[in-house]
């Protein structure tokens, strides 16, 4: 009777301990600090904006997905610490049709963002055009329409752009792989995020501490 009911416990406890070694795997992501969240479709230099933007070190990769799971990375500015959140590579079609990796970057989007920097890449480099790459920054905008959205052009090396901002699109224009614009794109997110504005001079954020109380 024993080895019975083993045996038709047996898939469930399987079923738990795969679920377990799961979670195990998801990255720890702190509600009480500012997220950013990085979208865009795949190949446009996701992981590498993150490996230059923080201090994760995702794998990067040539080929779509590379990103297999999230990956949360770090950068502190003012004794705040911003986390940065690496999603899988996006495509451009129906919900219902994401598998199971795009479904974890659309819980992302949906759930632990306090901004959505989504990244396009003009030179379409990566492979993915850009009415594409346009169709789905459409889609993510009316997913989170109350999260704030920050467009971001890469490649600036490959578009020959020097200044910071693309002419064309107006947007904040970085590379990666040359290190360009990057303090300007951390800066803007701070100031997209707010977290370290004070409306009372006297109190600070939660998490900080007045050294004249201690």
């Amino acid at each position: 009777r024993i080895s019975s009911v083993i045996d038709q416990v047996n898939p469930s406890l399987e079923w738990l301990n795969h679920a377990r070694d799961k979670l195990r795997k998801l990255p720890s992501i702190d509600s009480s600090e500012p997220c950013i969240v990085v979208a865009g479709s795949p190949n446009v230099g996701k992981s590498a904006l993150i490996g230059v933007l923080s201090s994760s070190e995702p794998d990067v990769a040539s080929y779509p997905f590379t990103t297999q799971q999230l990956h949360v990375g770090h950068f502190t500015h003012r004794r705040r610490r911003y986390q940065m959140v690496d999603t899988p590579g996006l495509l451009d079609r129906p919900m219902e049709k994401r598998n199971q990796i795009e479904m974890q970057a659309i819980v992302a989007l949906e759930h632990i963002g306090s901004i959505v920097l989504f990244l396009l890449d003009p030179a379409e480099h990566g492979g993915t055009p850009m009415e594409s790459q346009q169709n789905l920054l459409s889609e993510v905008a009316d997913l989170l329409p109350q999260t704030p959205l920050l467009v971001v052009d890469g490649k600036a090396d490959l578009l020959k752009i020097d200044t910071g901002i693309n002419p064309v699109s107006g947007h904040i224009c970085v590379s990666a792989t040359e290190g360009f614009a990057i303090e300007q794109l951390r800066e803007e997110l701070v100031a997209r995020i707010g977290a370290d504005v004070i409306s009372d001079p006297l109190l600070l954020p939660d998490g900080w501490h007045r050294e004249d109380t201690e």
